[in-house]
């Protein structure tokens, strides 16, 4: 099958000692999922693929023989459900490949969508190394057991450049979230929230994490007067991190 996509939007990462040769892509338009799913597989031993969008996705498992995908569900163009369902079609050998939907949306009603479109299992973020553990030993028989303590101290050095990263976009955040007010634009409000809940629950910001799921299911059910409150507060939050982060909010 040959669709003509870019390879632009995929990176590799790799190691020498990969469980049973198995290879994994993760599917996250978020750079901060992506950098943190992706130490956690290496540091597990596996061979790393990511991909920015559903698009992209599809030309790497076209070129690239993948044995499980992590799948966010929230992503512009073509989301997690659609992506499902293109996968799922594209050869006999990927009919049955394991697809790991992605979200912050822990409501029944998401999980119960996200298996019906084709999904095999669906985990709630913030991802943690015990949830992929145990993910990852239900669908792979390793050769060695996975020692969480083995490579924890890998991710907890993560930590300040996923903040970073985090911070250096939260002008443009403010910036899109005060147009998105003006125009009553929901569905852009429900994307800022969604991003900035899923990137701050890797950062320890716990606060921007709380204001942002709340701000979320607001946009969601389209509740003005829930709206006009908890953006005030994350603005407001925003405004105090980067008071207070200043090399960090501008380096």
């Amino acid at each position: 099958m040959n669709t003509n996509r870019s390879t632009s939007n995929y990176q590799k990462t790799g190691t020498d000692n990969v469980h049973n040769g198995k290879s994994i892509l993760i599917v996250d338009d978020n750079e901060i999922n992506q950098k943190l799913l992706r130490v956690y597989l290496s540091s597990m031993g596996f061979q790393v693929f990511v991909s920015k969008d559903g698009y992209s996705a599809l030309n790497v498992l076209e070129k690239h023989p993948i044995d499980l995908v992590f799948l966010d569900l929230h992503m512009p163009v073509m989301n997690g459900y659609e992506t499902t369902k293109a996968i799922r079609h594209l050869d006999e050998r990927y009919s049955r490949i394991p697809i790991i939907g992605l979200s912050a949306d822990g409501l029944p009603n998401s999980r119960q969508k996200a298996l019906q479109s084709g999904m095999n299992e669906y985990l709630v973020k913030p991802i943690k190394q015990e949830d992929l553990r145990q993910v990852l030993g239900r669908w792979f028989r390793l050769q060695e057991p996975m020692d969480v303590a083995e490579f924890s101290p890998n991710v907890v050095s993560k930590a300040d450049d996923l903040r970073l990263m985090l911070m250096k976009e939260m002008p443009d955040y403010k910036l899109r979230l005060t147009d998105a007010l003006e125009d009553r634009d929901y569905s852009e409000i429900y994307d800022i929230a969604h991003r900035l809940a899923g990137g701050s629950a890797y950062c320890e910001l716990p606060e921007l994490h709380r204001i942002s799921n709340l701000l979320q299911t607001a946009a969601k059910r389209r509740n003005n007067d829930q709206i006009d409150l908890y953006s005030t507060g994350l603005l407001e939050h925003i405004n105090h991190l980067l008071r207070d982060l200043p090399a960090v909010g501008h380096s």
